[in-house]
């Protein structure tokens, strides 16, 4: 019943959204490949949740610096979704490995504060068009990791932001999105 009262672009970002979430997700199971390894989620460790984190995070930063560069209405709309559905995947994966109620809203809490300081840490250095920057901000969140996977992990999600393709899922025709990263 509720959904009659959705507009056309809820409609359609609620599609979209969860799409452009696990094309992120697939390009960091590309990038980080040992990390999602298939096991038991009752067995994933939190060092292994927080360092998967770290990758998804840095593609879904790609993402929405892709749909926030575009500014229509679709294209926010799908971004909320995306995000949304991101955090009911990371939901869904602390339930499936364990964790009660009371510790997945305290886990997601600081999950989403994480990752506002890491969306806006990857577009600032997107924004101003920075490997260097962008190798930075993956080092500083991911210290823990060899130097030469950070820079491998920001070249990757550099390139990832000029290919992003999203006439694809028509939240924007090909012009708006040439035009909207003109400088690369």
């Amino acid at each position: 019943m509720l959904s009659l009262f959705k507009s056309r672009i809820q409609k359609k970002s609620e599609e979209i959204g969860p799409r452009l979430f696990e094309e992120a997700l697939e390009k960091a199971k590309a990038w980080a490949p040992e990390l999602f390894i298939e096991q038991d989620p009752c067995c994933v460790t939190q060092p292994l949740r927080d360092q998967r984190f770290e990758v998804i995070s840095l593609a879904m930063s790609v993402v929405l610096w892709q749909l926030h560069s575009i500014h229509t209405p679709l294209a926010r709309s799908c971004a909320q979704a995306a995000h949304d559905y991101m955090f009911l995947s990371f939901d869904r994966s602390l339930r499936e490995g364990g964790v009660g109620d009371m510790g997945v809203s305290h886990r997601i809490k600081k999950y989403a504060q994480a990752f506002y300081g890491r969306l806006q840490r990857y577009t600032d250095a997107l924004d101003s068009h920075s490997l260097e920057a962008l190798e930075k901000g993956v080092h500083i969140n991911m210290p823990a990791s060899k130097e030469d996977k950070t820079k491998l992990l920001a070249s990757k999600a550099y390139a990832f932001a000029q290919e992003v393709d999203l006439t694809l899922y028509g939240i924007t025709d090909e012009v708006k999105v040439k035009n909207a990263h003109a400088s690369y």
